[in-house]
């Protein structure tokens, strides 16, 4: 494993931007259509960062796999961290094949990030790791995918970022849960919601943006046409992504 941990061992000390309402964005005007191809990284980094997540989300369900307090609940546990494993495996090999020798640039892999959307808000039971991970693996492959379609990933690579397999058995043991009445429905909704920033900062992470944009998001400052036409693709790419979560929260019949 230590070659694995080395791909992703570098850190980006960048500023930390914080998530703005649409009203802090001062364009008004949302663009007619998505486009993020201009803050794209490159196809490397794309398959390094979402190799990284899935791993960051392989840890945190097997931290808490032993806690589950039936067999059923643990084999499906156990199973979703498999597929995690599995999907962090894949694209590994995708990103080797076709860079054996190359190493993430530090201004575009930005793992902070990344953990912090696994880690910031730590969970207390096995239900809430479940619902942390499917919810915020959901938002990070919606996130990975539209980007690796921007960056130029051939169809082959983002079928293999668009497996669904471990959010797919979360979400069919979370529904178990509620159904039985083994959970609090409410402290479940409570946790899909207070996830939601921390993967959000962590997509923008993820992106290539300009200074001034940053800029824009750090401190709210009055953006020039560029800039406003920018940080519209932004919140148009955020709100697709909120859209998201909504329906994986819905399938759970919980509040977003």
């Amino acid at each position: 494993m230590e070659g694995v941990w080395n791909l992703f061992r570098r850190r980006h000390r960048g500023s930390d931007l914080r998530v703005k309402s649409r009203a802090d964005h001062l364009s008004g005007a949302r663009p007619e259509s998505l486009d993020i191809s201009a803050f794209a990284p490159s196809q490397d980094v794309v398959l390094a960062q979402a190799a990284y997540h899935h791993f960051a989300a392989y840890r945190l369900l097997s931290a808490w796999v032993g806690q589950a307090d039936a067999s059923a609940a643990r084999f499906s546990f156990a199973s979703a961290i498999s597929s995690e494993y599995k999907t962090f495996a894949r694209i590994h090999r995708v990103f080797r094949a076709d860079q054996p020798e190359a190493e993430p640039r530090d201004n575009c892999l930005t793992p902070e990030l990344l953990d912090a959307a696994f880690e910031r808000v730590q969970p207390r039971t096995w239900q809430e790791a479940a619902i942390h991970v499917c919810m915020v693996n959901g938002i990070l492959d919606d996130a990975h995918l539209a980007i690796a379609e921007a960056a130029g990933v051939p169809m082959p690579v983002r079928q293999v970022l668009a497996r669904r397999r471990s959010q797919e058995k979360l979400l069919a043991l979370l529904q178990e849960q509620i159904a039985t009445a083994e959970f609090s429905r409410d402290l479940l909704a409570l946790w899909g919601r207070a996830v939601i920033g921390d993967a959000i900062l962590a997509v923008r992470g993820l992106l290539v943006l300009p200074e001034d944009v940053r800029e824009a998001l750090r401190a709210g400052t009055h953006p020039d046409e560029g800039v406003a036409d920018a940080l519209g693709q932004l919140d148009a790419f955020q709100s697709q992504l909120v859209a998201g979560h909504t329906l994986r929260m819905d399938a759970l019949h919980l509040t977003a």
